[in-house]
């Protein structure tokens, strides 16, 4: 369904491509394509910009990857993908197609043992398996017995960040229905014919032949988001957007807002706020000074103390963070305490902490520090956060008779609430994973989990419609099948007598 159909009268869409962001003047500068080749380009000014654009898929500047391999972030790179699949087949069923050949059309790869690598190779499988080359009624018979598909993961294991249990269940499944798993690997380059990977405890090089290459290996910034990046100068990660707590982004909090994959929360002022205080306050009670820093003794009560002043911190500016901010808490701790380490052994008097090397210490350990995983279910948490802090801001008049600004001082902090992890495994099988409490979560596996899974998914849509077309697409699926019709016209080209894929022809 449009978007349109889902906004209110007081909403303006506009549909049209964001190039640019100027934070400073206030405008978002826009392009409009249409079919026949015309570009408008046109400005929209804001009093507040959220940015939720998303982010591309990282190559890591591997060779060849942007001009031979499929990527899964849109709809479009879905159908492109299917069509691929499916003309391999048709290729490869030709008379004359060498058992060489037919091998090598239908052998996928997965860069990427993600969830989202993990659930494209299990619904492929699926597909060929149950829809087009089961043995029972193979619709490209030629073609039973000869493809494979198979997940290159950089990691020892499959799904990280996921509880082992999931990750041995993932890996066991999908070998099961026959997915290969090739772990501890990297993507070396990508040729037109091979690709290329390293077994990384030996180093062992091959060069593999493939049919198709789908790369889902992570996320990176998008131009539009490195655009805006590069404009602000407190802006100190090429990752990502970077927030405070409450989504503004930094740099540019009166007006700039950033969610879901294109954003990144930092908590760094925070940490280095609420540490500075405290160190000030032993400054101030051990009557030490800013050239000679702490004295020793002093400085041993602050190490010490930053585990319970880390706690009473935990009620404040972080909460929702308590898992990663116990980590960073003893990273922290660490850090001072080698610091302290390292005063004790100078030559001379004692030179104690000073308020320069909190800062410093701070910084480097909250640098590249993340707190949310690129995720659906944070990005949705985000939107429902900023649209109500958004609707309780406080217009702040200026004193002086000019423009005023809206204030959200007041709003708490944005806090995950993590409602799980769900993967589907192939073979109509799901696993699940939901926390119990901040260090303990329950693992479930089957086909009744597949069932939740699949429910799941069937709520997240925004419309009856869409999820009656969806329950239609299910049932249809499973009573006679995925289509498996191409979405291309073979037709000799008049002018040349070439055969011309006309869906290709007309994407190019």
């Amino acid at each position: 369904m449009h978007i349109r159909g889902h906004l209110p009268n007081r909403v303006d869409y506009i549909y049209a491509a964001a190039t640019d962001i100027d934070p400073g003047d206030k405008t978002l500068n826009c392009e409009h394509h249409a079919a026949d080749g015309i570009c408008k380009k046109f400005k929209v000014p804001y009093d507040m910009l959220v940015v939720g654009t998303g982010a591309t898929t990282n190559t890591f500047n591997t060779k060849g990857v942007d001009e031979y391999c499929h990527f899964l972030k849109q709809t479009g790179d879905a159908t492109l993908i299917r069509d691929k699949v499916l003309e391999n087949l048709e290729v490869a069923s030709l008379p004359g197609t060498s058992e060489e050949e037919r091998s090598k059309l239908l052998s996928v790869y997965v860069v990427g043992g993600g969830p989202t690598g993990v659930e494209f190779a299990a619904e492929l499988q699926d597909f060929l398996m149950d829809d087009v080359v089961n043995p029972k009624h193979a619709i490209y018979k030629r073609c039973a017995g000869s493809t494979s598909v198979t997940v290159v993961q950089s990691n020892a294991h499959l799904l990280p960040g996921y509880q082992s249990a999931v990750q041995d269940c993932a890996e066991e499944n999908l070998k099961e229905i026959g997915v290969n798993i090739l772990t501890n690997t990297r993507v070396i380059g990508i040729s037109k014919n091979h690709i290329s990977v390293m077994d990384k405890p030996t180093g062992e090089k091959s060069d593999l032949p493939y049919g198709l290459v789908v790369w889902a290996t992570g996320v990176s910034p998008i131009p539009l988001a490195k655009s805006l990046i590069s404009k602000l100068p407190e802006q100190d990660s090429h990752r990502a957007i970077r927030t405070n707590s409450r989504c503004q982004v930094v740099g540019a909090e009166d007006s700039v807002f950033a969610v879901g994959d294109c954003a990144d929360i930092t908590l760094e002022k925070e940490y280095k706020d609420y540490i500075l205080q405290f160190y000030r306050q032993h400054m101030k009670d051990s009557g030490g000074s800013d050239r000679t820093g702490l004295s020793e003794e002093a400085n041993i009560s602050f190490v010490d103390g930053l585990q319970s002043h880390f706690e009473n911190m935990f009620g404040g500016v972080v909460t929702g963070y308590k898992v990663q901010g116990k980590i960073i808490q003893e990273k922290l701790i660490a850090d001072f305490a080698k610091l302290l380490e390292t005063a004790k052994t100078r030559k001379g008097s004692f030179q104690g902490l000073k308020e320069a090397d909190v800062e410093k210490v701070v910084a480097n350990r909250l640098k590249r520090q993340t707190f949310h995983p690129p995720t659906a279910q944070v990005a949705h948490q985000q939107g429902e956060f900023l649209a109500e802090m958004l609707n309780k801001g406080v217009y702040v008049s200026d004193a002086n008779g000019g423009k005023g600004k809206w204030s959200f001082d007041h709003a708490d902090p944005f806090s995950f609430n993590n409602m799980g992890q769900m993967v589907y495994l192939g073979g109509h099988i799901a696993a699940m994973t939901i926390p119990a409490s901040e260090e303990v979560s329950v693992d479930w596996n089957g086909a009744l989990t597949n069932t939740v899974w699949h429910g799941a998914y069937w709520g997240m849509l925004d419309s009856m419609s869409a999820r009656c077309a969806l329950l239609f697409d299910w049932t249809r699926g499973r009573l006679f099948g995925r289509p498996t019709s191409l979405n291309a016209i073979c037709t000799p080209d008049s002018s040349s007598g070439e055969t011309v894929n006309m869906s290709r022809h007309a994407r190019d």
